[in-house]
């Protein structure tokens, strides 16, 4: 968890989005997870600003849909020149921005790594990632260690 990606590592998936999205799965495969579980703990306090859970799978299913349009290759009467070809094309597109702007103005991006937790969090998480608990479990356990942090933290 939170490892980061060597340049040689990026440089081999480079223009490649199945590559790239393969490494960043191998060197966090609980981010979805972790994610939603941020965005479940930083809901209980009203100091925090609000967090959105970026899908990455989608943004990457967005990306190779798009892809097609930016690196095209064929018959221009079945590419550039259809109306279909180009309206399927916007169409994508707009999908595309419509996620990322919904989730612009939902909230931030945010994610707590595991290894700056307080310990409370920390344990939270563990049970969290092996399911022993649901986000339900972990928003009421985190409301009732947000006093005690608050004191701890001074804030």
């Amino acid at each position: 968890m939170g490892t980061e990606l060597e340049r040689n590592e990026y440089k081999k998936c480079k223009g490649n989005s199945t590559k790239l999205h393969k490494i960043i799965n191998k060197l966090n495969p609980d981010y979805q997870k972790l994610a939603l579980f941020t965005q479940a703990i930083t809901s209980v306090d009203t100091r925090l600003p609000p967090l959105v859970v970026w899908d990455h799978d989608l943004l990457f299913r967005h990306w190779r849909k798009i892809s097609r349009y930016l690196h095209w290759a064929g018959e221009p009467l079945e590419t550039v020149e259809s109306q279909d070809w180009i309206d399927q094309g916007i169409a994508l597109v707009e999908a595309a921005a419509m996620y990322i702007w919904e989730n612009n103005k939902a909230g931030y991006p945010g994610i707590m790594m595991p290894e700056q937790m307080q310990p409370e969090i920390r344990g939270i998480w563990e049970r969290f990632r092996v399911d022993k608990v649901d986000l339900d479990a972990v928003k009421r356990i985190a409301g009732i260690a947000l006093p005690i942090l608050r004191d701890r933290l001074k804030y």
